[in-house]
């Protein structure tokens, strides 16, 4: 399109203005994915929605009830059911007859998903062929204990179900490149990495109840959302054939919930166990949280700020309450929520100026790599 950057040195800073293009060219899928319902008041919105012209990694994301999407989201759900309850009721009668019907039904999703369906309806069935994948493992892990009174071992769920279904994961992310709505695959992949830690974490301590969760495994849900964040933003600040818009949103969204699930389960883990310590719990869940929303901010997406307004908000209830209880004074527990009101609005303030600089280098770094594949 002919982008072109030019920065002046202000008193404020340095700026970069980009020139706005008299011809665009929009394909099908483009106009689909973010123009489609959409009116534009002026030349510069419509150029602002497109994905070429706007900042590397930005979100175009519109809220909107689209009828479609609608009916491929009711469409799944109907599917799904009928599907999987073939699947449980085979499985009933036979255990090998399940694990066939299943992989049959694995089999056929994925024709459907990869060559019939349109890739903007495609994305909504791809995180379920994974799962279908490690339903298929676990019943033929069934198939084979079904005779043994014995648990299933989590060796056993992890060669048989973890295993195949993150393998299969990454042989669908193989094309993320050139269809970017496969970024939903890696909400299975951060799953399928965290049911590894707990099976691992099984098979060292001897543990072999599912639903037994603990410190470690809250530990390697936040440790693993952190490395989700940090590959979100290496995406974002160096663009590349893999740095879609998509791919930017999801594996961000992922991420922070990860580390949000993560931390809240911490905190709570450490407020039972240590009741008398439960104030300083609070101290690491509140910095963590507060850099959830500023990165969200920097990268320009909500869902990182609205967890972070979330478990600020839970945040400001705990304090309340502390507030209350030292002074004895209802009223100044009230006041609180005041106070730390105003400070997130002059936070807020804060990032949203501080953002707009780090979306300038993003804007930089766009066009550094448009000079360079010219």
């Amino acid at each position: 399109m002919g982008l072109a950057f030019s920065h002046d040195d202000e008193s404020e800073g340095v700026s970069f203005h980009q020139p706005l293009p008299e011809v665009v060219v929009v394909s099908r899928r483009t106009f689909l994915s973010h123009l489609r319902n959409r009116s534009f008041d002026s030349w510069e919105e419509l150029v602002d929605a497109l994905p070429d012209t706007a900042p590397q990694g930005s979100s175009e994301t519109v809220v909107k009830c689209d009828p479609v999407d609608i009916c491929t989201w009711v469409a799944t759900f109907l599917i799904q059911s009928c599907m999987w309850g073939l699947v449980v009721y085979f499985a009933d009668q036979s255990m090998v007859l399940g694990a066939f019907f299943s992989a049959v039904y694995t089999v056929v999703l994925w024709l459907c998903v990869d060559q019939l369906l349109p890739r903007n309806m495609a994305g909504k069935l791809w995180p379920n062929l994974p799962v279908a994948v490690g339903a298929t493992g676990t019943l033929f892990l069934l198939c084979l204990q079904q005779d043994e009174e014995n648990e299933i071992s989590p060796l056993g769920v992890m060669c048989c179900c973890i295993l195949p279904a993150t393998i299969a994961t990454l042989f669908w992310m193989r094309k993320l490149p050139e269809d970017p709505d496969r970024a939903t695959l890696v909400t299975n992949l951060f799953l399928e990495i965290w049911a590894a830690t707990i099976a691992l974490r099984m098979m060292i301590t001897g543990e072999e109840s599912l639903s037994v969760a603990s410190y470690s495994d809250f530990a390697s849900l936040t440790c693993i959302g952190t490395i989700w964040v940090i590959i979100s933003v290496l995406l974002y600040q160096y663009p590349s054939a893999w740095a879609s818009v998509e791919l930017v949103t999801w594996t961000l969204n992922v991420g922070v919930l990860g580390v949000g699930a993560g931390t809240a389960g911490l905190l709570a883990t450490f407020a039972i166990q240590h009741h008398h310590w439960e104030l300083m719990g609070w101290v690491p869940f509140s910095i963590i949280n507060a850099a959830t929303g500023f990165l969200g901010f920097k990268m320009q997406r909500s869902f990182p700020v609205l967890l972070s307004a979330l478990a600020l908000a839970a945040v400001s209830m705990r304090a309340s309450v502390f507030i209350s209880d030292v002074t004895g004074n209802a009223v100044a527990g009230v006041c609180t929520f005041g106070l730390l009101g105003f400070a997130v609005i002059a936070a807020a303030r804060a990032f949203d100026r501080s953002s707009q600089g780090f979306t300038a280098k993003g804007r930089q770094v766009e066009q550094t790599r448009q000079q360079t594949g010219a």
